[in-house]
């Protein structure tokens, strides 16, 4: 067999063998941060900060969501336990409600002294914890969706901050197992998003109406018809 004949099936050899280790790379990592995303939601702080911050997702009217509340209520505790003076609200607009008014009013009614309220701007975790270091605070203790404290106490950390996650307790994001993995797998990709500079990312779309968060929501939605269908029958 000649050279020439030789050199095409080597050459596709080594195109298989390179992607296939590509390939293996690739998953060996998402397994690796999908273990790791999973992890963080799964643990507990008792540490004492300087400030919890309660980062904010979709307000209905003049009330939070289900999932917004359960965030809400994680940094509650944590304020009644006396781990930090403040609870620090970041928040954007959800169909055009404010999610820190929607965030401090909740806070209020149940108990959480006005001087102990602080809002701050925050319509993505990046935006989130740039103001919170820009207000001085050092030391926080987030709290948020458990399969968004990775990503939010890598941003944090990032921005200077000493972080610790707390994650919100009660989540309905978490009751479903289809929907939990679900959102981990968004979080995966989202880790991997935030990790590219913040010029590439600063105008990407972001929030509770962007593809990442619909998608989850939509799978939920079909589940829940469809457990109530079963049930009806």
């Amino acid at each position: 067999m000649t050279v020439a004949a030789v050199w095409p099936n080597q050459l596709a050899a080594g195109i298989a063998i390179t992607t296939g280790l590509a390939a293996f790379t690739v998953f060996v990592g998402v397994a690796v941060a999908y273990a790791a995303v999973d992890r963080a939601g799964r643990q507990r702080s008792r540490a004492s900060a300087d400030a919890v911050v309660v980062l904010g997702a979709q307000a209905i009217a003049d009330r939070p969501s289900p999932e917004l509340r359960a965030r809400l209520d994680g940094a509650v505790g944590a304020w009644d336990a006396g781990q930090a003076p403040v609870v620090v609200c970041c928040g954007g607009v959800s169909d055009g409600v404010d999610e820190r008014d929607v965030m401090a009013a909740y806070l209020a009614s149940v108990g959480v002294t006005d001087t102990a309220i602080v809002t701050l701007v925050g319509a993505t975790t990046r935006r989130s914890m740039q103001s919170v270091a820009a207000s001085g605070f050092t030391r926080i203790l987030v709290v948020t969706s458990p399969n968004h404290v990775r990503r939010a106490v890598t941003e944090a950390r990032r921005h200077g901050l000493e972080a610790v996650g707390c994650p919100a307790p009660n989540s309905p994001e978490q009751a479903d197992p289809s929907i939990r993995r679900l959102r981990t797998v968004t979080e995966v990709v989202a880790l991997a998003w935030y990790a590219l500079p913040g010029s590439v990312t600063a105008h990407a779309a972001t929030g509770p109406r962007t593809i990442r968060h619909r998608v989850p929501e939509l799978v939920a939605g079909r589940v829940r018809r469809r457990r109530t269908e079963a049930q009806s029958s």
